[in-house]
């Protein structure tokens, strides 16, 4: 009896998490410009590189055979507006692995923004003088989003929040970036939005350290 109990508790639980069926807003904050200089290994700024554009190209599907596969809840990716696209981060679930509501960033924030902001850290962290403003002889970059969503496993006593991002660079001249894609998979009992705001920066933070690492100019 005490067993079954425990049982029913813990999937009442994981049901109920995150107010699974609601449509979530919540704010991931961008890199302060002011740590740059705070952060950055090189003391001599290098070549310069303005960043033109960054493009989502995440690709959203009504029913995915997978959690990692972008979708949206409500209205359904198709019906969907760019605008919410380009804000959806996630997708919630219940203890059963059914996709419920959806994570979004707020109004006049998205993907592509978040990307920009650690990505330029990150070609500050590698060495380069990231510009605002293009120029003949600076070096100009395209980032391409390819991936950028979050989803949970459920599990029986905990559930994993996992958070993927990848971008792939074409540089306008010889520099190149093999893409880069990072992930991080965190356990917990409950998701709550907090939860997903912090697995979101942390997987951010580790995207703009292999930038750092893989575009030393």
């Amino acid at each position: 009896m005490k067993r079954s109990l425990l049982i029913a508790t813990a999937m009442a639980v994981l049901l109920l998490q995150g107010c699974a069926t609601s449509r979530s807003t919540v704010n991931i904050p961008a890199p302060d410009p002011a740590t740059v200089t705070a952060t950055a290994t090189h003391a001599i700024p290098g070549p310069s590189l303005y960043i033109r554009n960054v493009t989502d190209q995440r690709h959203f599907e009504e029913a995915p055979r997978s959690a990692d596969i972008p979708s949206l809840g409500f209205e359904g990716a198709t019906a969907a507006t760019a605008e919410r696209k380009a804000r959806a981060i996630g997708r919630k679930r219940n203890g059963f692995g059914k996709a419920l509501g959806d994570v979004q960033l707020p109004e006049g924030t998205t993907v592509t923004d978040l990307i920009r902001a650690y990505a330029s850290e990150g070609f500050e962290d590698a060495g380069w003088h990231v510009v605002a403003q293009p120029a003949d002889d600076v070096t100009t970059v395209d980032i391409a989003v390819t991936r950028f969503w979050s989803w949970f496993q459920p599990g029986f006593w905990a559930i994993a929040l996992n958070t993927d991002i990848e971008t792939e660079f074409a540089f306008s001249d010889k520099h190149e970036v093999s893409p880069i894609h990072v992930h991080v998979k965190d356990h917990m009992q409950v998701a709550v939005d907090s939860d997903w705001v912090a697995n979101n920066q942390l997987t951010l933070e580790r995207y703009r350290e292999a930038v750092a690492q893989q575009a030393v100019p």
